[in-house]
C-alpha cells in the first residue's frame, strides 16, 4: 500500500528536504493527523499554497507551527509555493514528549513561582489627616432664659443679645 505522499515526490524534486520535512512531521506528530484531513492538505498549507492561504489561513498557521515545533525552519528562497523547510540542529521533541496544556498545573507553577519570590517591602502607610477643628458655634444659650438658644447675630425674646448690647 502506498502512502499519500509517494505520488507527489516528483513535485518536490528541487526541494527534497521540504518533502522530507512534510513526511517526517506527518508521520511523527499526531497533531498533524488530528488537524488536517490528509497529507496533501497538510503539504499545501505548509507550502502556503495561495488557495489555502485564502481559504484556511488558520490551517496554514497550524502547519507552520507543527513544522517549527518539530525542528524545522524556513530556509533561504522561501516564499509562496517555493518554500524550503530545513531541519535545525538540535533535538526534536515528538508529540508524546510535548507538554500537555494543563491549566491547573500552570496555576500551581505560577503560585509556586510567586511564593518563592522575595516579597516586596510593605508600602508605607499614609499619615492620618490632621484632626478637623470643631465647628464654630452658630448659637449660644441665653443666660436670662436657660434652654433658649440665641443666634450669634440675633437676640433673645427677653432682649438679651450675644453681642452684648443690652
Amino acid at each position: 500500500m502506498s502512502n499519500d505522499w509517494d505520488e507527489h515526490r516528483d513535485a518536490f524534486a528541487d526541494r527534497q528536504e521540504t518533502f522530507d520535512a512534510y513526511v517526517d512531521v506527518w508521520t511523527r506528530d499526531l497533531d498533524g493527523k488530528r488537524k488536517f484531513a490528509d497529507w496533501i492538505t497538510f503539504a499545501k498549507c505548509a507550502d502556503a499554497d495561495l488557495s489555502m492561504v485564502r481559504k484556511a489561513p488558520d490551517l496554514v498557521r497550524q502547519a507552520e507551527l507543527l513544522l517549527s515545533r518539530n525542528g524545522y525552519r524556513l530556509g533561504a528562497g522561501a516564499g509562496g509555493s517555493s518554500r524550503r523547510w530545513q531541519h535545525t540542529k538540535g533535538a526534536v521533541r515528538t508529540t508524546s514528549e510535548r507538554p500537555v496544556n494543563d491549566p491547573a498545573a500552570s496555576r500551581r507553577t505560577t503560585r509556586a513561582t510567586t511564593a518563592s519570590r522575595p516579597k516586596a517591602p510593605p508600602k508605607p502607610k499614609k499619615p492620618a489627616p490632621p484632626p478637623k477643628a470643631p465647628p464654630r458655634p452658630t448659637h449660644v444659650e441665653c443666660p436670662r432664659d436657660p434652654g433658649m438658644m440665641v443666634p450669634l447675630s440675633g437676640s433673645c425674646f427677653c432682649g438679651w443679645s450675644p453681642s452684648g448690647d443690652d
